[in-house]
């Protein structure tokens, strides 16, 4: 626009991490034609794809009044906003704002402060009060309604960039009032417009504007982009500056004033002529009336009541009680709010500024339309964006790779600080042995420490143990001299049980007869006093059989024919009143 001052100019950006910290030192130059800005920080972990990664703990030439001038400097302290990561692809986008405000055409400057709220006459059904003090920032409404024109130019552009279920909607003319679009086509809408003039758009789902669907948006209210009004921006901005009014302009309402239909039921209906506005009452339905076709309130905005229904975006519910500051409305609901009544038969109750009604998701209706808001309008504003930055909150991790559970084990893997060592032990499995090293470390030695210096993995290889080929656990020479097993055969006799086994466990390896005797493992039960539980591993085909003894030479059953099952086997007996006992199983 003509007498606009060029934007500003963000440069020579860059940015690294300290050097043993977890802090982010940003550097850049600024050059704007206003002595200061307005900068924001914005945080990329995708290599500039999104910027969703909080910036919150940022110190130095940051928010408002940064003057300008080079060498400008601002921290991020990465370990308070994003602990415990590993990034290289971080990158950062310094934008800058100048501040410098111009309602824009066809828009009026709904100024910030406080209001009363509801209905101050107690004339609605119980849902219009009750009134409290609510305190809304300054924003920007539109002061009309949305045309057909208006819509069909933003739906020409939408349906070419991804806006593939955008209502045509429905207008008596181009300067009426667009009607028959429910709340779904209304916030995409406001995301084309938005798109189409270049601004961020104000309705996302998950990362991506909404620009289909009916999933309920996230609000950006920060935003530049178009919406629709809170239920509180719509009130404060129909009372046009009035307090306790019934109307924007007072507390009667005539055919001159608005496009209504008198029903002649209320005693603040002042028209002579009643039923439909005589003006617009012409040809089929809708009886709508050209866009600011009656005078403007205090704050320059036409049409607040009556014409079309105007959509919000609070759900429909009983207002909160107490003050309140920017309010939104509950956090779910199936109905938003509708406000200022239509050129329809309701009659002039509904056109109360205090006057709202639920208006469905899914509703079209020839008597509902919208207009829209906008946060905030700034004549210039500029960015840049770093390369990659490599950013780490934690330690280097060392891995496992898949290699190190092949036939034994690795231990010492985790988190590092930087520039430490970590080391890892090796351990075959019985039979095999370590061999060497794989990934990040290599050689054969065991253990073997690995300095962390990056995100590291190892993996280890085990070889079989050539002195005990047949994995039983018995040596070469354990096998041929001391025990004549054979160093082929894991199980001599074939009984089922390693020859290492039966060494274990007392029984000759040589005589599949004798099989192995178990000891039984013990121990006081911790439900039953003065029982003792007898636990012992079992072998799926086998049978056991719990002895007992006094002397330790000689043994008696009290249990038999316990079938193994795999698992660990419990007998449980009561020990009151007997001699001292031994156990054991078979």
């Amino acid at each position: 626009m003509p007498g606009w001052a060029a934007d500003p100019v963000v440069s020579n950006l860059k940015a690294v991490q300290r050097a043993g910290t977890k802090l982010v030192d940003i550097t850049y130059d600024l050059a704007a034609a206003t002595a200061t800005v307005k900068v924001t920080l914005q945080i990329s972990g995708d290599g500039g794809a999104t910027f969703v990664v909080p910036a919150v703990s940022v110190t130095g030439a940051v928010g408002s009044g940064v003057s300008t001038g080079t060498g400008k400097a601002l921290t991020w302290n990465a370990g308070a906003d994003w602990n415990g990561q590993y990034n290289p692809q971080v990158r950062f986008k310094v934008v800058v704002d100048d501040l410098v405000v111009v309602t824009p055409a066809g828009f009026a400057l709904i100024p910030a402060g406080v209001f009363s709220m509801g209905d101050s006459f107690a004339e609605g059904i119980g849902h219009d009060g009750p009134v409290r003090q609510v305190t809304v920032s300054s924003f920007y409404m539109g002061k009309t309604e949305v045309t057909k024109g208006e819509w069909d130019e933003v739906r020409d552009w939408a349906v070419g960039h991804g806006y593939t279920d955008l209502s045509e909607g429905a207008g008596k003319a181009a300067n009426h009032p667009v009607q028959m679009v429910s709340w779904w086509d209304v916030l995409k809408w406001c995301n084309a417009r938005s798109e189409k003039e270049g601004l961020l758009p104000c309705y996302a789902v998950g990362d991506s504007p909404m620009r289909t669907g009916t999933t309920v948006p996230d609000v950006n209210w920060a935003a530049k982009g178009y919406r629709l009004p809170t239920e509180a921006e719509w009130e404060k901005a129909a009372r046009g500056g009035l307090s306790g009014k019934r109307f924007p302009w007072g507390d009667t309402i005539t055919h001159s004033r608005a496009n209504f239909y008198n029903s002649n039921a209320y005693a603040y209906e002042f028209s002579l002529t009643r039923g439909y506005h005589p003006s617009y009452a012409v040809g089929a339905e809708p009886y709508t009336s050209p866009v600011g076709s009656f005078a403007a309130n205090g704050y320059g905005l036409h049409d607040m009541v009556g014409n079309v229904w105007e959509r919000c975006w609070d759900w429909f519910g009983l207002y909160a009680p107490g003050a309140q500051t920017d309010p939104r409305g509950p956090a779910s609901g199936s109905s938003p709010v509708i406000r200022g009544g239509g050129w329809d038969y309701d009659g002039a109750g509904i056109c109360r500024v205090a006057g709202r009604r639920d208006g469905r998701v899914g509703y079209r209706s020839n008597s509902l339309g919208f207009r829209v808001v906008r946060s905030s309008v700034s004549s210039g504003s500029g960015f840049a964006i770093s390369g990659d930055v490599a950013v780490r909150t934690r330690g280097w991790i060392l891995t496992l790779a898949p290699s190190a559970s092949q036939n034994g084990k690795v231990s010492g893997a985790g988190e590092f600080a930087p520039g430490t060592a970590a080391t890892l032990t090796a351990l075959g499995n019985a039979g095999y042995v370590f061999s060497g090293w794989t990934g990040a470390a290599a050689g054969s030695a065991n253990p073997i420490a690995v300095t962390m210096d990056s995100d590291k993995a190892v993996g280890a290889t085990f070889g079989p143990d050539t002195r005990d080929p047949d994995h039983d656990g018995l040596s070469n020479y354990d096998e041929i001299v001391t025990r004549r097993t054979d160093p082929a055969k894991v199980d001599t006799d074939g009984d089922g049980y390693f020859d290492g086994t039966e060494v274990g466990l007392g029984a000759d390896p040589l005589d599949a007869a004798q099989g192995p005797v178990w000891r039984a493992e013990c121990r006081a039960s911790a439900t039953k006093a003065r029982t003792v539980e007898i636990r012992f591993p079992s072998a799926v085909g086998r049978t056991y059989a719990v002895e007992v003894s006094s002397d330790l030479s000689s043994w008696q059953v009290l249990q038999g024919g316990l079938a193994g099952n795999g698992r660990v086997l419990t007998q449980e007996v009561v020990i009151e009143g007997q001699a001292v006992r031994y156990f054991r199983v078979r």
